[in-house]
């Protein structure tokens, strides 16, 4: 698979780096967390899905010419809502920054 021409990648629905954020991504948008008996629903406030997407899409590409990262290429994270996040919204928990975006990580 990792052999593909990138035409070939660009249309191949069964990219695993996308099959895997794909499927992080149904776990996040179709769970609920239930803490000491209580449901608190979904519990990520940002979800960046698609740039998600892409950065898998682009893991794919690394891979396919040879530029593997490291045993953690192309596995999806998620990062508390404590560290500044450039260009997305990062609310630190608080209502007060519920609409913050930061310019810088």
């Amino acid at each position: 698979m990792f052999g593909l021409k990138m035409e070939a990648w660009e249309q191949d629905p069964n990219d695993p780096f996308v099959l895997t954020c794909k499927s992080c991504a149904d776990k996040v948008f179709n769970s609920d967390t239930k803490v000491a008996g209580v449901t608190w629903g979904n519990v990520y406030l940002t979800v960046a899905e698609e740039e998600a997407m892409q950065a898998a899409r682009g893991a794919e590409k690394a891979l396919a010419s040879g530029g593997y990262i490291g045993p953690l290429h192309g596995v999806p994270v998620a990062i508390k809502d404590l560290v500044l996040t450039k260009g997305l919204r990062t609310t630190f928990g608080s209502l007060v920054y519920k609409d913050f975006i930061p310019d810088a990580d």
